[in-house]
């Protein structure tokens, strides 16, 4: 009989972590596995492409993005799910430290094994759930094991969430294999055609939810520095991606005159055709775990630039720009920004190296199947019982 893994999270379809799941599980679905996954019930399309493959849900009763303190106090959905679901193991996958408390207290009391992956930490989060941090800490003493998605991530678990020395790993987030294929002229034609790029216009490609730590406006500030030193330069940002401060960045923008260089283009279920149509990727975040949006930039051999926060300077290496981390000096990551774009929009052959530069790392650290490997190997060795003595 195949073993039951319940993938249990608190991102339905909203980010990155919906992503990583849905990968995961079909993945975890091929091994041979019988995958369950827990969350707030979605229509997004991926719904579907799971379950044909074989791969059951199991509804939470609200909405875990706008009632997130419910996972940290209600018990009720979590006992529900695993008396019915009687799961061999539970891989708890969590936008952050202190999501799906309740659940992992359930699952001590059941005596369910259980592994977590951790995609994002940051200090604030320390400072806001400090009330969280000794039952968080006793959860993670009782996982077979807690993955963090950058060793800046890991260090953080350690320091301030109360990990156990030695019990942590780092395994980075990992590319979809059609982010390595060649670009496509004929999609980045198609696309700048059907949004109205001209192609003598540089696309500064963002793919982000629009939202506070991802730090847009940071860019809007770049921008009206650029217009001012170099007026004729022609750039164009390109933000893909919604969240609740999109009326707020349009009306910033439309304020300071720069209606023409920015592009609010929406949600879009597959983000590959942009990384085609651009010509750089930028990141203005104030802090990050490790974005899977850098490593599809840099698979497609985008030049990327991005603030130094998190796991981006450990993600980028030196194939790319990194900008003063802006909770220090967003003026000066600003202005570096501008630099930067003015720079590899008159020096082709300069962006195109860093491209191809960040294109090798990611082929030597990003790729899925690695990823893949890594994670089937640790929740392997969570499903091992230890012999009686």
């Amino acid at each position: 009989m195949s073993r039951h893994l319940v993938i249990y999270s608190d991102d339905p379809d909203k980010g990155g972590v919906a992503q990583y799941n849905h990968r995961i599980a079909l993945a975890l679905a091929d091994s041979g596995f019988r995958v369950t996954i827990v969350q707030s019930q979605s229509t997004a399309g991926m719904i579907a492409t799971r379950e044909a493959r074989g791969i059951a849900h199991w509804w939470i009763a609200y909405d875990t993005g706008k009632e997130f303190v419910r996972t940290i106090t209600d018990t009720a959905d979590a006992e529900r799910a695993f008396a019915e679901l009687q799961p061999d193991l539970v891989f708890f996958s969590d936008c952050c430290p202190v999501s799906n408390i309740a659940a992992k207290q359930v699952a001590i009391q059941r005596g369910l094994p259980f592994a977590i992956i951790v995609h994002f930490a940051a200090p604030y989060l320390a400072q806001r759930f400090a009330s969280c941090l000794r039952v968080v800490a006793r959860q993670y003493a009782a996982a077979k094991t807690v993955v963090a998605v950058s060793s800046e991530n890991l260090e953080l678990l350690g320091r301030l969430f109360g990990l156990p020395p030695g019990k942590g790993r780092v395994v980075f987030n990992g590319v979809a294999p059609k982010f390595f294929q060649p670009r496509s002229d004929e999609k980045r034609k198609e696309m700048r055609r059907r949004f109205h790029l001209p192609d003598d216009t540089l696309v500064s490609l963002t793919t982000a939810r629009l939202s506070a730590v991802k730090l847009h406006l940071l860019q809007v500030l770049a921008m009206e520095y650029l217009k001012k030193q170099a007026p004729q330069t022609r750039i164009r940002c390109v933000w893909v991606g919604e969240g609740e401060l999109r009326e707020s960045l349009e009306a910033e923008i439309a304020k300071r005159g720069l209606k023409e260089n920015f592009l609010f283009a929406g949600q879009h279920a597959d983000v590959e055709p942009w990384y085609d149509a651009a010509d750089v990727f930028a990141l203005t975040s104030e802090s990050e775990g490790m974005p899977l949006s850098i490593m599809e930039a840099m698979a497609k051999g985008l030049p990327v630039v991005a603030t130094a926060v998190s796991g981006i300077p450990e993600e980028l290496g030196k194939e790319g720009m990194l900008l003063p981390d802006p909770a220090k000096d967003a003026a000066g990551a600003a202005v570096q920004l501008a630099d930067t774009w003015l720079a590899w929009s008159r020096k082709p052959g300069l962006r195109a190296g860093v491209g191809r530069r960040g294109q090798e790392r990611a082929q030597l650290l990003f790729r899925e199947e690695l990823m893949m490997a890594k994670t089937r190997a640790f929740l392997e060795e969570a499903l091992v019982v230890p012999a009686a003595t």
